[in-house]
């Protein structure tokens, strides 16, 4: 009787242990990743996708930033907007990448276009960024006349402190046609770099240093990669 027990039980003991068995490999989960992109394909699609959802928002002053405007024969797009949604994690389409070639294209349209209406009286559009710095005065909205007064007068003071500064104290004072003649010459050469400096810094002056810093880490690193 003993003995029959005892068989019994290695029976079951056996039933279970093929049972556990069974349910363990029967509960083995490997998973299915068919359609889920990989870390890499995310990143991708990722800038992709903020590059499209960029250029879809609709920017300060109700147009697109794909909108552009017909200024003396030149099509000016709309001045791009910052981006608000960088994650920081260097994507391979960048945000601020994306924004960076949009703000040289900018630039490079309006900068063709101050050439043209120079030589027009056509005035540029009020709601449409006037360079106020490079436009004369025929080509500046009415409202914005009197900035550009403003911006020329600070212009002719920094030129004539530049002038008194350039000489010592004289005994004689030099002549006024040459006073005169260096005085012209310094206002151009101000008004030069100033108009070099808002080519170079329009659309970046009031971004952190810390984000500016980062684009161009960005831009250093694919240009690396290219090359």
């Amino acid at each position: 009787m003993f003995t029959m027990l005892v068989r019994q039980h290695a029976k079951k003991t056996a039933f279970y242990n093929v049972k556990w068995k069974l349910v363990t490999r029967n509960m083995t989960f490997t998973g299915n990743t068919a359609g889920v992109p990989s870390a890499n394909e995310q990143r991708l699609t990722r800038g992709a996708s903020e590059d499209v959802m960029k250029r879809n928002t609709t920017v300060e002053g109700g147009h697109s930033p794909m909108d552009s405007r017909m200024i003396a024969g030149i099509a000016v797009p709309s001045r791009p907007f910052q981006p608000e949604n960088c994650c920081m994690s260097g994507c391979v389409n960048c945000v601020w990448d994306i924004y960076s070639e949009d703000i040289k294209y900018w630039r490079l349209k309006r900068l063709e276009a101050v050439e043209k209406v120079t030589a027009t009286s056509e005035v540029w559009p009020e709601d449409w960024d006037p360079p106020l710095k490079l436009l004369p005065m025929k080509n500046i909205p009415k409202s914005l006349k009197s900035k550009k007064l403003e911006y020329e007068e600070l212009v002719k003071n920094a030129s004539i402190d530049k002038v008194n500064g350039l000489f010592p104290p004289r005994k004689h004072s030099l002549p006024k046609s040459v006073i005169e003649a260096k005085k012209r010459n310094l206002i151009k050469k101000t008004q030069e770099n100033l108009k070099a400096e808002e080519v170079d810094n329009d659309g970046w002056n009031d971004i952190p240093v810390s984000i500016k810093a980062f684009a161009e880490f960005e831009r250093k690193k694919k240009l690396s990669k290219v090359h």
